[in-house]
């Protein structure tokens, strides 16, 4: 039961810091593609390539907060 409330923490600090990514990933990419920066060789922007990791690290913070639903129900439908 504590392994369980404990799993469910860590899921549940995994969900925030997957926000904060893709939170900051995607005001990062935003403010890339405000200033027009592009790679030095193929001139091509930059902005893109960034925003295409928000969808990944938004799926990190679902995963992250659905294993701690599930692990807190886990824990406590041992107590029964």
């Amino acid at each position: 039961r504590k392994a369980a409330a404990l799993d469910a923490l860590g899921s549940l600090l995994m969900g925030f810091f997957g926000a904060l990514l893709a939170w900051r990933t995607f005001e990062g990419a935003m403010v890339l593609k405000e200033v027009g920066e592009t790679s030095p060789i193929l001139n091509f922007p930059v902005w893109i390539a960034q925003a295409f990791m928000v969808p990944g690290f938004i799926a990190l913070s679902a995963i992250g907060f659905f294993m701690c639903m599930n692990l807190l129900e886990q824990a406590l439908g041992e107590n029964q």
